[in-house]
């Protein structure tokens, strides 16, 4: 019966022994974890920051096209030209060589059946590019308002030309 006694009471004190250590390695566990989230936030963050800088840069690239595009949609809206093909081509061919040109007008909205022009750069037919920049504008001419969309692109078939 002594033995017995003493083994209930071995075994409540080894019990009680392990439930402390446990304890202890599973805080220790826990204060681990919640390091290694903290890194893991502090780092996808600073990808994050790296990447949304490098995405500016590629973006600045952008602009001259979104410029060119925006000009060329004031000088033809100065010219009244939207309607004459002959005007607008000889608009597009003032820009370099390496821009590619195309300008669809619309009537009353911007769809496919209501494209009344749509003219494209000589030169620029085949080369349809993935980066494409479009602008729009809102045009009145002759008591009605349209709509002219211009796309502007890099030829991807003429070389860079360097003074020198």
């Amino acid at each position: 019966m002594n033995y017995k006694m003493n083994y209930k009471m071995n075994y409540k004190i080894n019990y009680n022994t392990n439930s402390k250590k446990d304890n202890t390695n599973s805080k220790k566990g826990f204060v681990l974890s919640l390091d290694s989230v903290f890194a893991l936030i502090i780092s996808l963050s600073s990808l994050l920051f790296i990447l949304s800088i490098l995405q500016t840069y590629k973006s600045v690239d952008s602009l001259p096209l979104q410029r060119i595009g925006m000009d060329t949609l004031t000088i033809l809206e100065e010219k009244n030209s939207f309607f004459n093909q002959e005007q607008v081509a000889e608009v597009f061919d003032q820009t370099n060589d390496q821009i590619c040109l195309k300008i669809d007008v619309y009537r009353e909205n911007i769809e496919s059946e209501n494209r009344i022009e749509s003219i494209i750069k000589t030169g620029c037919e085949d080369q349809i590019s993935n980066t494409e920049y479009k602008m729009w504008r809102t045009i009145y001419s002759n008591g009605d308002f349209y709509y002219a969309q211009i796309s502007v692109w890099l030829n991807k078939g003429v070389e860079v030309k360097t003074e020198g």
